[in-house]
C-alpha cells in the first residue's frame, strides 16, 4: 500500500512540476509598468571631475594582509617555503642578517600587524613602510630594514 501511495505521490509531483511553469510561460504580459522606474533627473549626462585627475592605487583590504603577515613571521621565525618567497627579493648579505635575527625581524613583523586595520586597503609600498618603521623600531639598522621591509612587503603581496 505504502509503495503505491508513494509512487502516485511522485507521479502528482511530476506532472505538477511541467504544469505550473508551462501555466506561466504562456500567461499574457502585463503592462503595468507605465512610468520609468528611475526618473530623468537621477540620470547623470556628463561625468563629474571629484577627483581632479588622482589616481590612487588598488591595494588589499587588511585582514588579508594580517593572514599573509602571519605567515610571513612564522616563515622567518621557524623557516619553510614562505621564507623562499621573501628570501629570493634580498642579496646574500641582506639574507644572512635576516638568518642572524630572525627573531628580531619577526617581533618586528608581529608589532606591524597590529598597526593594521581590517578595513581598510593596503598597498604593497604603504605595508613596505609600515613594516620598515616596525623593524626600525625592534633594533634593526637602516641598511638593513629597508630591504628587508620591501622583501617581507613583496612576499606578503605574492602569498595574497
Amino acid at each position: 500500500m505504502l509503495r503505491k501511495s508513494f509512487i502516485s505521490f511522485m507521479a502528482l509531483m511530476l506532472l505538477v512540476s511541467f504544469l505550473v511553469p508551462s501555466a506561466s510561460f504562456a500567461a499574457e504580459k502585463s503592462n503595468n509598468m507605465k512610468e520609468p522606474v528611475v526618473s530623468d533627473n537621477y540620470i547623470q549626462d556628463e561625468p563629474s571631475n571629484v577627483d581632479d585627475g588622482e589616481v590612487e592605487a588598488a591595494g588589499k583590504t587588511g585582514w588579508i594582509i594580517k593572514g599573509a603577515m602571519q605567515i610571513a613571521e612564522l616563515a622567518v621565525r621557524y623557516g619553510g617555503s614562505g621564507l623562499s618567497k621573501i628570501v629570493k627579493f634580498l642579496d646574500a648579505d641582506q639574507a644572512r642578517y635576516l638568518s642572524k635575527n630572525s627573531d628580531k625581524i619577526a617581533d618586528g613583523i608581529d608589532d606591524a600587524q597590529k598597526k593594521i586595520s581590517d578595513l581598510e586597503d593596503y598597498s604593497q609600498k604603504r605595508l613596505s613602510g609600515i613594516i620598515q618603521q616596525s623593524l626600525d623600531n625592534m633594533g634593526v639598522s637602516k641598511t638593513y630594514y629597508v630591504p628587508i621591509g620591501d622583501a617581507i612587503a613583496a612576499g606578503v603581496m605574492l602569498l595574497i
